[in-house]
């Protein structure tokens, strides 16, 4: 009897606040399909940031060893699974007759084994015997491959910290990164060449893999800094921005649930009169509680359930649809050819669901029990 009657009035043609129930449940999903794709349009682009720092600047990890154990820790860390570079690294200043100065940082690869190295090369070689400038530099400068530059190596010296050494190379190749900052500050050489002008130069290993274990397989032999220890700043501001990101959605969430809150009271009220008819019929006041209660938890689980799963369509198909978007407009549309990055989670859909169906049942049980106080009789009378 009960669940008959809270189906009734839940979306039953028979029930004549049908609307009411009907603009509830479609409010719900909306609000239940924004918050699940801007939460996931927000944590994929974060972690998209993450994943393209780690591949092309800083790797899982980059180990500082001393000569004479780098050997051994490579052979010790391949041995383990690990995909490891050796690579050095030193300040430096690129110019030409024709264009401005540039102050880059070179980082240099043993050139047989750089190919695997995620880089894409637009034109030339990669770690060749010259200089390989990022596709950035070399528009901004006008510059090209098998172009005649003046490098300004800044090496250490032996009894300063830094002496300067000018030599004449060339570009053997231009390269590109989805990293802005790295394809300003970053050029490429060959390692075996670039110790050939600052053979004091620092050999460092730059290392893909689980880095969890990686500082107890690398003990003494060097000291790790993981991607989140060379990106402390950035990996903050990031979670402060995630921070900032759900206060403001659950802010959202709050005037999303008063307003629920507030249209689940009124239709309530406008039962009141259906209220007192089966009090007076000899229905038990817990019975019509829970009629109620269970006519406002079905309204809301249909917009939830719906909600989400209109999310998760979106979700999965989201990039085919604007890849769709981006051919019929002719790729004319800049934000259409922006690559979208989501990330799902049925965690996330499972923290707006609840929250909003404990709600839901709170305002309905409040609203039924205030409304039972008064006799049935008199509510007649005066309706």
């Amino acid at each position: 009897m009960v669940k008959i009657l809270a189906l009734r009035y839940a979306f039953s043609n028979q029930n004549r606040h049908r609307r009411s129930s009907i603009r509830i449940a479609t409010g719900i999903i909306f609000c239940v399909f924004a918050l699940n794709v801007v939460i996931s349009f927000m944590v994929g682009l974060q972690d998209q940031r993450f994943k393209t720092i780690r591949e092309y600047q800083s790797y899982d990890a980059i180990i500082d060893v001393n000569n004479d154990n780098i050997d051994q820790l490579f052979e010790k860390l391949v041995h383990n699974d690990f995909k490891v570079y050796k690579f050095s690294e030193v300040p430096a200043i690129v110019s030409t007759k024709s264009s401005v100065p540039i102050f880059a940082t070179i980082r240099a690869f043993d050139s047989q084994n750089a190919s695997n190295l995620p880089y894409e090369s637009v034109s030339g070689q990669l770690f060749d015997k010259g200089v390989t400038i990022s596709y950035k530099n070399a528009v901004s400068s006008y510059l090209h491959v098998n172009q005649e530059i003046n490098l300004v190596i800044l090496k250490r010296g032996n009894t300063v910290p830094v002496v300067s050494m000018s030599v004449d190379s060339t570009i053997s190749g231009i390269y590109s990164t989805p990293v802005a900052d790295f394809n300003s500050t970053y050029f490429f050489m060959d390692r075996a060449q670039l110790l050939k002008y600052a053979p004091n130069t620092e050999t460092k290993l730059a290392v893909y893999g689980d880095v969890n274990n990686l500082k107890s397989i690398v003990g003494n032999l060097g000291n790790v800094n993981t991607w989140k220890d060379q990106n402390q700043s950035l990996f903050a501001a990031m979670k402060l921005e995630q921070a900032l990101m759900y206060l403001t959605l659950s802010l959202m969430s709050i005037i999303v649930l008063v307003h629920l809150g507030s249209s689940s009271k009124n239709l309530l009220d406008l039962k009141r009169k259906e209220i007192a008819i089966l009090r007076v019929m000899g229905l038990g006041k817990k019975d019509i509680m829970n009629v109620f209660i269970i006519q406002a938890l079905i309204i809301v689980s249909v917009g939830v359930l719906i909600g989400s799963a209109l999310s998760l369509v979106f979700l999965l198909n989201g990039a085919n649809m604007i890849n769709i978007l981006n051919t019929l407009t002719n790729h004319s549309v800049a934000v259409f050819s922006i690559p979208l990055a989501l990330n799902f989670s049925i965690m996330s859909v499972f923290a707006i669901a609840i929250p909003i169906i404990i709600i839901t049942y709170i305002i309905s049980y409040s609203g039924a029990k205030s409304l039972l106080k008064n006799d049935g009789m008199e509510i007649l009378i005066n309706e």
